[in-house]
Formats: C-alpha cells, structure tokens, sequence
C-alpha cells in the first residue's frame, strides 16, 4: 500500500505540474499554448514514476515496458 501511494503521489503531481497532462491536448478551446507531445508526456511520466520506485521496482517497470507491443506510426 506504501508503494501505491507514492505512485499516485507522483502521478498526482505530475498532472498538477504538467497541465498539457491533466487537459489532454483535445477538444478544441483554443488556448495557444504549448502542449507536450505524447511521447513527450509518457517520457515525463516513466522518469516521474522510476523516481519513486525501488531498483528492484525500476528493474521489474522496464522489463514490463519492453514486454510491451509497440504501436506504429499512421492509423
């Protein structure tokens, strides 16, 4: 439970630091601002997150990250 609430804890103040985060650079509304890229934003998020985690927990996130498929460009 230690562990998820620092999760969150960081998650939390990603968003609130980040606020192309937290709008989700959708729906119109004009606005003008700078907006992160997704990948921009996932990269902010995985350093956010592994500053929080364990190497033991660091060690175990990458692998999960690089069991993952990856999505191609386009479509």
């Amino acid at each position: 439970m230690k562990n998820t609430l620092r999760v969150i804890a960081a998650v939390a103040a990603f968003a609130i630091a980040t606020p192309a985060f937290a709008q989700g650079g959708g729906g119109g509304g004009g606005g003008g601002g700078m907006r992160m890229s997704p990948a921009e934003r996932n990269d902010a998020l995985k350093a956010v997150l592994k500053a929080v985690l364990t190497d033991e927990q660091k060690k175990k996130f990458e692998e999960n990250l690089a069991a993952m498929p990856q999505r191609r460009g386009g479509v």
